[in-house]
Formats: structure tokens, sequence, C-alpha cells
């Protein structure tokens, strides 16, 4: 398998769900116990670039908004010594 690209991967939040999503990103009954960053490390080591994510009102999130909301993703490409394969930010278009 080569890289992985999630293209405007939804940021939910678990207080709420919003079905302005796209339904083909989840795993069915995921969020009950991961949001999307956690479900994103599932993919480490292997290459993965997150583009144009966006919030639980499909707000755009900011370079800097993004890098704290897939912290744990990144940590977890850390952890098995592949920070350099995991990539976060840029537009999906």
């Amino acid at each position: 398998m080569t890289e992985q690209t999630a293209k405007q991967p939804p940021y939910v939040h678990r207080e709420r769900f919003s079905r302005e999503h796209s339904m083909p990103t989840f795993v069915p009954n995921i969020l009950k116990i991961a949001d999307v960053p956690q479900t994103a490390a599932l993919v480490a080591p292997r290459p993965l670039s997150i583009l144009g994510a966006v919030d639980g009102s499909l707000r755009s999130l900011t370079d800097h908004e993004m890098a704290d909301a897939f912290r744990c993703t990144y940590d977890v490409y850390q952890l098995r010594r592949a920070g350099k394969a995991v990539a976060l930010g840029g537009s999906a278009t």
C-alpha cells in the first residue's frame, strides 16, 4: 500500500455529530470510542497526508488548529519512528 491521503476529513467533537459530514469517512459507531485523529493514527507507520480538515460546523481548520486537532496522530507516528511519514495542512483542492 502506498501513501494514504485523507482529503477534507471531518473533525468531529464527541459532544455532537453533524449529519452534514461525509459518511464514507466513518466506520460505523467509531465515534463512540475514537475521533478522526485517533482513527487516522491507525495508519501509522505508513505515509499519511491530511488535507483540508474541517470542524463540526464544516469550517476549514487553520494549519495551527489542524496541528492541535491531529496532535495524537502525530504523536503515534513519532512513537512508531515515522514522524516524517505524516503531513498535515494545506488544501484539499
